[in-house]
């Protein structure tokens, strides 16, 4: 079978080459951030919320629902300890951090997963490609007739046309339309948290062959930049090359961290 890229690879590779390059050549794993274990918390509760209603029929107990999401905030927490960046102490930060995964747990069971039906949730499929990598995907939430993606944000609305520009619903388009079982809508579920509550936002798009086409060259211009050992670092004044946002960028880079440096730089001939 062929390696294969994901569409979050292909999302790393365009934020910083050299950030995929040290996580998935040299291996190199860093702590995650606060925002991200907290993600993955609202996720899971969303999750347990929506495969028991694709089961049974009916969505499960709130209680429940925000139970599995603080379980797996806690077991993320003491598996893959976050960097804290808040000011806050680590124990202050995590009780933050469980807070905030169960009241975007709670707006997408009580507001979001009724609006839902349905029909997978978080199904992993192949998508196999001509060139030399597969790709590799998992949908968080299929509906007969479109797919939805579950995002959450701290404080900022997402930007308009954000799901007409994703490459990853682009992706999990065409794969449906792959497998004989076309769109109507893609969609972007956001769970955003604000200083007086969480809300929801959502962002739905119908996508066309040419988004598929632009979609597939960014897969094609990433495999071919492995192959060639090229991986391009963000630019300096982006806000992904910073400590607050790389974890590789105080040790590992050589584009992150400034340091004194010397240059020769060549004098133009005199006339």
């Amino acid at each position: 079978m062929k390696p294969h890229l994901s569409p979050s690879q292909i999302s790393t590779f365009f934020k910083c080459g050299m950030q995929w390059y040290f996580r998935y050549v040299k291996g190199l794993k860093v702590p995650p951030g606060v925002a991200l274990l907290t993600g993955k918390a609202a996720h899971k509760g969303a999750e347990v919320n929506l495969r028991a209603k694709l089961e049974t029929g009916a969505a499960l107990p709130l209680g429940a629902a925000l139970e599995a999401a603080r379980d797996e905030l806690v077991a993320s927490w003491a598996n893959e300890p976050p960097v804290v960046d808040s000011g806050l102490l680590p124990e202050a930060a995590k009780g933050d951090a469980i807070d905030t995964a169960v009241a975007l747990t709670e707006l997408h069971h009580l507001k979001v997963a009724p609006l839902i039906q349905p029909t997978a949730v978080e199904r992993a499929l192949r998508l196999e490609l001509p060139g030399p990598y597969d790709l590799e995907m998992q949908i968080d939430v299929e509906e007969a007739n479109g797919v939805i993606d579950i995002k959450t944000k701290d404080g900022k609305s997402p930007s308009p046309g954000t799901a007409e520009k994703s490459t990853q619903l682009a992706l999990y388009d065409l794969a449906r339309k792959v497998e004989g079982h076309p769109t109507h809508f893609v969609r972007l579920d956001f769970l955003v948290r604000r200083a007086r509550g969480a809300t929801y936002e959502a962002q739905a798009a119908q996508l066309t062959e040419d988004d598929h086409r632009r979609a597939l060259d960014r897969v094609d211009i990433v495999a071919r930049s492995i192959q060639a050992g090229i991986f391009p670092p963000a630019q300096p004044d982006s806000w992904a090359c910073s400590a607050k946002w790389c974890g590789y960028w105080e040790n590992h880079c050589p584009h992150g961290r400034r340091q004194a440096v010397s240059a020769q730089v060549p004098l133009a001939a005199n006339g």
